[in-house]
């Protein structure tokens, strides 16, 4: 008797439940719509293409549903994420030593393709391995190079790049970082008198690295600044601080969440909620608790992301005023409430968002004009879903004289968002004059949001 081949994973656990091909396809169907995702479904094609031998790694919003029906990670029905299929991504190996830092090789910045992301179980099972793998510093190896800046200059080139991505946003920032990341890497590399010193270059490079992932992302190259935030993760482990790892997974969060990942989004919150808690700064506490509602808010989960709104609120208040770590300057309330505004958006809750960002409005410091010039154009694109075309318009006239300058490829996907919105309306007079004041957004080539092509595909 020959012996045929074992079904896929997900085949066997399908036919274990007694469900034939219609079946699961209508059951598919049906999560969905309980998930929130009214109208996504899968053909007899697709289903055929997940149970073959080698399955294309679902989307978001299918990994969620097979997620929800089977109460496993897609991991476990066979499906394996196609960054591990590509001999070009080796940077998301487990090793976590410092040599394997000081030899990090170069990263493509024009590997942009989204589809390559690491994400779901992969991404969960990387992160999660910070807290058991161990710290390696290494040796000292001998005296510091003297034609590298010191560990203090290095400290400079990191505030000035927030800096100046505070001021304008990534788009006229990210070739210096890139370039910095370079520095810091053989800064790390170079000689250092003991051990101490070795611990402070990795904290250094860490912060370069996760302002560099952040400028990256912020530009619109997502495989590249997710690479930047993982070599930041291991270097914060290398320094021994639990502070700029949470800073380095608030960045992959957000990420995330512009991506609609949400499952990855609040993960990367909640791990960096529980270092940030070890840390006894409850402001930073309180920041990343905002990550996490506004993964909870694309999710569908009302309830948990205004209840994780409240906690971060009372965090927020419990900020004793001690000065925190530079690379922390985007902790202020006008991030909290321009944050909560975005949680109210994805949730269709306007006059929430307008409440928050009246709250936010000069509460950001530092001169963050993108932060601020963005809410507060989420907060004019609500307003102009719910039909309110007078005060849309009016809001974005204030978020775009306020992010005139700023170079920032969410900036423009928002832009790109409230243009599609408004475009059925320009018969109106008030949509034809902003038309013409902003001539510029509705004939120029704007980016939509992962967010917004998922509504319209709905």
């Amino acid at each position: 008797m020959a012996i045929g081949r074992a079904p896929s994973p997900l085949k066997g656990h399908r036919e274990a439940r007694g469900w034939s091909n219609v079946e699961f396809i209508d059951l598919f169907a049906d999560t969905a719509t309980k998930l929130g995702f009214v109208g996504d479904s899968i053909t007899q094609r697709q289903l055929t293409r997940w149970e073959s031998d080698d399955p294309p790694f679902p989307r978001g919003r299918n990994r969620r549903v097979l997620e929800e029906i089977f109460s496993c990670s897609v991991a476990d029905l066979g499906f394996r994420h196609q960054f591990f299929r590509s001999t070009e991504n080796a940077e998301f190996d487990s090793d976590w030593s410092l040599s394997s830092l000081r030899a990090a090789p170069s990263i493509d910045d024009d590997m942009n393709r989204r589809e390559l992301l690491l994400g779901g179980a992969a991404l969960s099972a990387f992160v999660l391995e910070y807290f058991v793998c161990t710290s390696d510093r290494g040796h000292s190896e001998g005296l510091p190079d003297r034609n590298l800046p010191s560990i203090s200059d290095l400290r400079l080139v990191a505030d000035s790049l927030r800096a100046l991505d505070n001021a304008s946003g990534s788009e006229r920032v990210v070739e210096l970082a890139l370039n910095q990341s370079e520095l810091a890497r053989k800064v790390l590399s170079a000689g250092h008198r003991n051990e101490r010193s070795q611990q402070e270059a990795a904290l250094v490079a860490a912060d370069i690295w996760a302002t560099t992932g952040w400028l990256l992302f912020d530009s619109g190259r997502d495989v590249s600044a997710q690479k930047y935030f993982t070599r930041a993760l291991k270097a914060a482990r290398n320094a021994d601080n639990d502070l700029m790892a949470s800073t380095a997974l608030a960045f992959m969060s957000i990420q995330m969440a512009n991506l609609c990942e949400w499952n990855d989004a609040r993960n990367m919150a909640r791990v960096a909620i529980k270092l940030a808690e070890n840390s006894g700064y409850p402001s930073v506490t309180a920041s990343l608790l905002t990550r996490q509602a506004r993964a909870e808010a694309g999710a569908g989960d009302i309830i948990s992301c205004y209840r994780t709104l409240e906690r971060a609120m009372e965090k927020q208040t419990s900020h004793d005023g001690q000065e925190m770590p530079p690379w922390i300057d985007w902790i202020n309330l006008g991030e909290i409430h321009g944050q909560s505004a975005t949680c109210a958006v994805i949730l269709g809750d306007t006059a929430t968002a307008v409440s928050e960002i009246q709250l936010a409005r000069g509460r950001y410091g530092n001169a963050a004009h993108r932060s601020e010039s963005l809410h507060l154009l989420r907060v004019a694109l609500a307003q102009a879903e719910g039909g309110d075309l007078d005060v849309a318009c009016s809001t974005a006239r204030e978020a775009l004289a306020i992010g005139s300058e700023v170079g920032s490829f969410r900036f423009d996907e928002v832009k790109g968002d409230l243009i599609q919105v408004l475009r059925p309306h320009s018969a109106s007079i008030v949509v034809s004059d902003f038309f013409h004041e902003f001539s510029q957004l509705v004939h120029g080539a704007l980016p939509t949001s992962r967010l917004s092509q998922q509504r319209h595909a709905a």
